[in-house]
C-alpha cells in the first residue's frame, strides 16, 4: 500500500523537487518560490519552463517522527481524484517520502471566523462525498488515520501517549499544570465512563482526520473551497472525526449558529449508519477535548521544535509561544471542569 522510501537524505531541496519532477515524467523546473508551510515540511510553489505552475510539499529528514506522511497524502489524494473528487489539488507526482508535487491552486487560506453557511454546508458536503467513497473502499486500500481511535478505550489510551511524552518535558510550569489539573481532570472524565461505553466500536469512516477550514483555501472565485493537508488521512471513528472538527481551535472561532449547522450536518452524513452516533460523541466528547490539550501543548516536545526549526516555522519568542499555548490548555480543562462538557458551545 505504502511504498518504502528510497534514500534521498543527502539531496537538497532543489535537487529533490527536480529529481521529482523528472520522475513523473514533468518538465523541467524554471523557478521556485517559498511559501509558509506547516511544522512538518516546506511549501514551495513551481513555476516550469513549459509555463505549468505546480506546488510541491517537501518532507525534511526527522529522526524521531517516521510516520510516512507525504505517502499518505499521495495515496489520499489519488484515491478522491480518481473517484472524481475535485475539491482537492490534483496529484502529479510523489517522490520516496520526501516530496509530493500537485497543480497548484489559486486561493487565499480560509479563515472561520469570516466563514459563510455556505462554505460550512462545503465542509459537509465534502464529509459526505468522502463517506460515500469509503463505503465503496476496500480497508486494505488504505491505512488507519494517524491518529486513529476507533473506541474510547483506544482514544484514552493515546491520550496516555501524548501525556508520557509531556511528562517527560524538563518545564516546571507543564509539570504542574500535568500533575495538579489535566491527570486529575482525565481521571473524573475517564472513570465516568463504563467498560460498555469505553469499548464499544465506533463507526469507521475515511477520515482528513486534520479537518476544516484551517486546511482549506478559499478559491480565486472567492466562494468554492479547495482542501488541502492529507498527511494524517485514514480508517477512523465518524464520532471522533466529529469530535475533532469541533474542538479544532479555529472551529471555536465561528459563530454558534454555524458551529451547529457543522455538527448537525456532519451528525447527518452518518446517523443512517450510526444511529447512535450523536450519543457516542456526547460519551467521548471530554476526553477527545482533553487530547486537544495535549495537541496545544505539543510545542513543548524537543522534537516537535525541532521540526518546526527545520521548516522555518517557528518565529518569534518559544517561551512565550509555550505559556500562550499553556494558558490555552489550562482555559479548556477549566472549562470542562466548570460546565462538565465543551457542548453546550455547539
Amino acid at each position: 500500500m505504502l511504498a518504502s522510501p528510497r534514500s534521498t537524505a543527502a539531496c537538497s531541496v532543489e535537487q529533490l523537487v527536480s529529481l521529482a519532477l523528472d520522475d513523473a515524467g514533468l518538465p523541467q523546473l524554471q523557478e521556485v518560490r517559498a511559501l509558509a508551510g506547516g511544522a512538518n515540511h516546506r511549501a514551495l510553489a513551481l513555476t516550469l519552463v513549459d509555463g505549468q505552475r505546480l506546488f510541491a510539499k517537501v518532507c525534511l529528514p526527522s529522526d524521531v517522527d517516521q510516520r510516512q506522511r507525504l505517502a499518505v497524502e499521495h495515496l489520499a489524494l489519488r484515491l478522491m481524484w480518481q473517484a472524481g473528487e475535485r475539491a482537492i489539488p490534483e496529484p502529479l507526482g510523489y517522490l520516496d517520502e520526501r516530496c509530493l508535487l500537485c497543480r497548484f491552486v489559486e486561493g487565499r487560506p480560509a479563515l472561520a471566523r469570516r466563514a459563510t453557511a455556505d462554505q460550512v454546508a462545503q465542509l459537509v458536503a465534502f464529509i459526505d462525498r468522502l463517506h460515500r467513497l469509503g463505503l465503496e473502499t476496500a480497508r486494505a486500500a488504505a491505512p488507519l488515520a494517524s491518529d486513529a481511535a476507533l473506541s474510547l478505550r483506544q482514544a484514552r489510551t493515546a491520550i496516555e501517549r501524548r501525556l508520557a511524552r509531556l511528562a517527560a518535558v524538563e518545564s516546571t510550569a507543564l509539570g504542574r499544570f500535568l500533575e495538579q489539573r489535566f491527570r486529575p481532570a482525565l481521571a473524573q472524565f475517564a472513570e465516568a465512563l463504563s467498560a460498555d461505553v469505553l469499548d464499544r466500536a465506533g463507526l469507521v469512516v475515511l477520515s482528513p482526520s486534520d479537518f476544516g477550514f484551517h486546511n482549506a483555501l478559499v478559491g480565486a472565485d472567492g466562494a468554492r473551497l479547495i482542501f488541502v493537508d492529507f498527511e494524517y488521512f485514514g480508517w477512523d471513528d465518524a464520532g471522533k472525526l466529529i469530535a475533532d472538527t469541533l474542538l479544532h481551535p479555529q472551529h471555536r472561532e465561528l459563530s454558534l449558529p454555524l458551529r451547529r449547522q457543522l455538527r448537525d450536518g456532519m451528525l447527518a452524513v452518518y446517523r443512517e449508519r450510526d444511529p447512535a452516533l450523536w450519543q457516542r460523541v456526547r460519551c467521548g466528547y471530554a476526553l477527545h477535548a482533553l487530547k486537544w490539550c495535549l495537541i496545544v501543548l505539543k510545542i513543548y516536545l524537543p522534537e516537535h521544535q525541532q521540526r518546526m526549526c527545520n521548516a522555518s516555522a517557528l518565529d518569534g519568542d518559544l517561551a512565550e509561544r509555550c505559556a500562550e499555548r499553556l494558558s490555552a490548555a489550562e482555559q479548556i480543562v477549566e472549562q470542562l471542569l466548570d460546565r462538565g462538557s465543551l457542548l453546550d458551545d455547539c
